[in-house]
């Protein structure tokens, strides 16, 4: 993905800690603000922007998201239309990560606000959509790294395709930190909606199941996700895509 600047390891330790939150305890400083303002900035680029705006009583009232509670802001991703929603996911998880490193606490919503609330917030021109909502807002309780065994995540064993490439006794030290990486990325309904298979330098992911808009969030999300297991592992790696499926091809590796 291009145009988005990446703390590798600040964000990679992020994704430990980081849990969807739907009670909020109160609104982000005005400097955490700032600077994810500045990094909505810094993202904005590949025919997608992100706007922080303040909440409204309205935005979080469509029939899933009532659950929502005090979330303050939101971060509104909006593409230009034809922009593939990968892209906004990656993105978004960036802007995610962020605060989470910041102690604050985020929801991701795809279908379920208030579309019409969403879109007057975002300020929609002509040619663009709105393709996701993240709460964002202070935690009711400071946030903390969460045990692998307290996530509702399928085992890696489910996720990878060895039939279809390596096994996982036999992928590298790098490739087995990018899917556990992955493997903790959010998804619509923990759905989880993408399969791995690696070969020498690379990862391949497809999607799995129904795939709508909002898996094709997801599968930004963990492409995210497999960039910052990599760059911890030692690898720095680019995404192209072949038909239906998405490849991360190293670059060059420093281990």
């Amino acid at each position: 993905m291009k145009n988005a600047p990446i703390d590798y390891k600040r964000w990679y330790d992020a994704a430990d800690s980081r849990v969807s939150t739907r009670r909020f305890g109160g609104a982000p400083e005005a400097d955490e603000l700032e600077r994810l303002e500045l990094l909505a900035a810094a993202l904005a680029g590949d025919g997608i922007r992100i706007k922080i705006a303040a909440s409204t009583p309205k935005l979080f009232s469509g029939l899933m998201a009532r659950s929502i509670k005090n979330a303050a802001y939101a971060a509104l991703l909006v593409g230009k239309d034809g922009s593939p929603n990968v892209r906004a996911g990656y993105k978004g998880e960036a802007l995610v990560l962020e605060a989470t490193a910041m102690g604050l606490a985020t929801c991701w919503i795809a279908g379920t606000v208030n579309r019409r609330e969403a879109r007057g917030i975002a300020a929609l021109e002509e040619g663009e959509s709105l393709l996701g909502v993240i709460a964002v807002g202070k935690p009711e309780q400071p946030l903390e790294r969460i045990p692998d065994g307290e996530r509702k995540r399928k085992p890696l064993e489910k996720l990878v395709q060895s039939e279809k490439g390596a096994s996982l006794a036999d992928i590298l030290p790098w490739q087995n930190t990018a899917l556990k990486c992955a493997r903790i990325a959010p998804s619509a309904m923990n759905m989880q909606p993408w399969r791995f298979a690696c070969a020498k330098d690379v990862i391949c992911m497809v999607a799995s199941g129904i795939f709508d808009k909002s898996a094709e969030l997801d599968l930004g999300i963990a492409m995210l996700h497999i960039d910052l297991g990599a760059a911890v592992g030692g690898v720095r790696g680019s995404w192209g895509v072949d038909g239906a499926v998405w490849v991360f091809s190293v670059a060059d590796a420093d281990a």
